[in-house]
Order: C-alpha cells, then sequence, then structure tokens
C-alpha cells in the first residue's frame, strides 16, 4: 500500500523493524511489536510531513 509520502512504505517498515530487533539484542519473538512499533513510526512521521 504505497503512498505519495512513502511510495515504499513497506520496505521502511521492514527497515526500521529489523532496526529496533537490534537495538533490543536481537531478541526473537517480538516480531510483530517491532513491526507494529516501526509502522506507528513510520506513519506518524508521514502524518506530520503532510501537515
Amino acid at each position: 500500500m504505497p503512498t505519495d509520502v512513502h511510495p515504499n512504505l513497506e520496505e521502511e517498515i521492514r527497515r526500521l523493524a529489523f532496526e529496533i530487533y537490534v537495538e533490543h539484542g536481537r531478541e526473537g519473538g517480538h516480531d510483530l511489536d517491532n513491526w507494529l512499533q516501526a509502522e506507528a513510526e513510520v506513519l506518524g512521521t508521514a502524518a506530520k510531513k503532510a501537515a
């Protein structure tokens, strides 16, 4: 679901989710939490840029 602000939305979220995973010591079992946090951060940034 690309947007004008984030044409590579899924890739941005994926990259940030991995960064979060690494920051938390590469601890498994938090895939969804990392994804949702990354998604919120990316979309929150998009909302601020669009406003």
